[in-house]
């Protein structure tokens, strides 16, 4: 099921993640109809994750765009559904074993159909590998984790060996500077961290050749070009600076509204607020998006159960590492949209920890999942017609949406209606 969710451009759309959160519904539903309960944990992990998804929908009520704000609740509900599924059943975790095939096979796939006109569009942005995500970066950090689960799964079989360099040059096909970065800070860290010596000295062996082909391919590429990218990392480079930039501008919103500005609150403030010239959806960083979208109680909570996954006694270093390196490049991008990514960030969190409480299935679990079902397919559809092309009819559906009435005026030729709708967007 992951695996199918990772296809889905990595559950980034909001239709994508809502049809997400229709399936586990669904499943939840059907897998543990027979046993006549749900068993949860409730920890810090839990009351983070389900912080979140409540003040996503709670902020409808202060947001900047209410109807956005719903949106977003129905975006990040999945989250939510998929820790309830894990707890239940620990074992849904080992679809983390199951990454490194799929993203070497992901690579291939990718690389081979961006060489066509036809298909570049799908699996490259700028020349830039970039799988099935369609944004190189996050597609880059997902080939990292998938290293990180191969790397330290124990015992390697002898065909797993062929993923390392297929992984290795995705991470280099990608173009994404950052994941380079922390792709050498952990193969670094294996020196240290593996145990089994056999298998460290593979790797590193392995990795000592690959970064000496790297180096050759990058020393005579064009800067210009995808490998030539790795020729201008520098902290003053135009596009990490500014980063910064979206982080300083964001910093009075995120004072003045402790409780948040919505989903998507900070895209529709930002003309008012910016101090350079640019346009961004999202703040390039999860943690301060976080910040903008539900406010700090939320948000402080959710970090304090990362840091608590990370520091505790007993968690994998499989798992340890995927929490660095995802929390690391989601300071400088917005990984955490892509619902998929957050599912395996969330995975590698604490779930085991908390009082345990049963739900009885039928009093319940199924009236609450039901609802939940019916809410977010009538959220899936008008989405749906929206990604399609079809906004008139979207709009019918779900008329409460500033993007949706933004897209509205564009296609709208009659003055009144025009009109009419510019005047519910300044409301």
């Amino acid at each position: 099921m992951m695996i199918c969710f990772i296809s889905l451009n990595g559950l980034f759309n909001e239709y994508l993640s809502i049809l997400s959160g229709i399936v586990l519904a669904v499943f939840i539903l059907v897998k543990f109809k027979a046993e006549g309960e749900l068993t949860l944990k409730i920890g810090l992990t839990s009351i983070a994750v389900f912080g979140i998804v409540l003040f996503y929908g709670l902020s409808a009520f202060w947001a900047v765009d209410g109807g956005s704000a719903v949106l977003g609740f129905a975006k990040f509900l999945p989250i939510l559904l998929f820790l309830i599924l894990i707890i239940a059943n620990p074992h849904y975790k080992d679809f983390l074993n199951t990454l490194s095939p799929f993203a070497a096979a992901m690579t291939l796939i990718s690389a081979l159909l961006m060489q066509f006109d036809a298909f570049e569009e799908y699996f490259s942005v700028a020349g830039r590998l970039s799988g099935f995500f369609q944004y190189s970066n996050t597609f880059a950090l997902f080939l990292l984790v998938s290293l990180i689960t191969l790397a330290t799964k124990g015992k390697i079989e002898k065909y797993e060996y062929l993923y390392f360099p297929i992984i290795i040059f995705g991470i280099l096909y990608s173009g994404s500077r950052t994941v380079f970065v922390l792709t050498a800070l952990t193969v670094a860290s294996f020196v240290f961290l593996i145990k089994n010596k056999k298998i460290k000295y593979l790797i590193l062996g392995f990795f000592a050749l690959s970064v000496l082909a790297i180096t050759a391919v990058v020393l005579f590429a064009d800067e210009n070009s995808v490998f030539g990218r790795f020729l201008t990392i520098s902290l003053s480079q135009s596009t990490f600076v500014g980063r910064f930039l979206y982080f300083y501008d964001a910093l009075p919103i995120i004072l003045k509204h402790p409780l948040g500005t919505g989903y998507l609150g900070y895209c529709f403030m930002q003309q008012s607020i910016q101090t350079g010239v640019y346009s961004v959806r999202f703040i390039h960083n999860d943690f301060l998006q976080l910040l903008l979208d539900i406010g700090w109680i939320p948000t402080a909570v959710f970090v304090a159960a990362v840091v608590k996954s990370f520091f505790k006694k007993g968690t994998p270093l499989k798992c340890r590492l995927i929490l660095f390196v995802i929390s690391a490049h989601a300071c400088f991008d917005f990984d955490l949209q892509f619902i998929a990514v957050f599912m395996i960030f969330i995975a590698c969190m604490d779930t085991e920890s908390g009082k345990e409480i049963k739900i009885n299935y039928m009093k319940c679990a199924l009236p609450l999942l039901c609802v939940t079902s019916a809410f977010m397919l009538y959220m899936f559809i008008p989405q749906t017609l929206l990604a399609f092309g079809d906004i008139e009819t979207s709009y019918k559906m779900y008329p409460f949406s500033d993007e949706t009435k933004i897209e509205m005026l564009t296609q709208t030729e009659d003055i009144e209606d025009v009109n009419r709708i510019a005047d519910e967007i300044l409301e």
